[in-house]
């Protein structure tokens, strides 16, 4: 009985956190990708450098793109979703939080951090904010949502903002942060 209930319990955990991955062909960036519950997300910060928009290397230093991708502010994070995928919006990212607690959890932050539970590997890449500069590199990770807040800030998701929570905030607009896709 044990063993069967084990066994139960694998495959589920297996159905809810599945790895894959998505090659965008725009660059052959190939990128891992997870499963959590109904979604399907980046499981690796967007790094593919656009032609047009704003974007920034954290510290102007192209060697952490390697790791922590690009920081992009939020009308290029619009625009730059490979075909297939597009930025989540804050009821999506709200429908993660969710699935591990909700918002302001210590819970979705042990699902989301680097090396948590699922997969999805939030990597603490730090932020751009366009009047200051980097901030955050090691602390946090922000991810833009399409939602818009108003005409100057926009909904984003942010794992381990001065603690061990995951939770939803905004941003000015003409700020860097990471970005994660979803599949459509």
């Amino acid at each position: 009985m044990k063993t069967l209930l084990l066994f139960a319990a694998l495959s589920i955990s297996i159905n809810l956190f599945s790895q894959n991955t998505f090659t965008d062909t725009r660059d052959n960036h190939q990128y891992k990708t997870v499963k959590i519950g109904e979604q399907v997300w980046f499981a690796e910060n967007f790094a593919y450098k656009p032609e047009n928009g704003n974007f920034w290397a954290y510290d102007d230093n192209e060697q952490n793109v390697l790791k922590f991708g690009y920081l992009y502010d939020w009308e290029t994070a619009k625009q730059i979703a490979p075909e297939g995928w597009h930025l989540p919006t804050q009821k999506e990212f709200e429908t993660l939080l969710n699935s591990f607690g909700g918002d302001e959890s210590y819970d979705a932050f042990l699902a989301l951090k680097e090396g948590g539970t699922t997969g999805f590997n939030a990597l603490k890449g730090g932020f751009y904010w366009f009047d200051e500069g980097y901030e955050g590199n090691n602390q946090v990770s922000m991810f833009w949502t399409s939602t818009q807040d108003d005409n100057e800030y926009a909904w984003d998701c942010r794992v381990g903002d001065g603690g061990e929570t995951a939770s939803i905030h905004v941003s000015d607009k003409k700020s860097g942060l990471s970005v994660r896709f979803i599949k459509d």
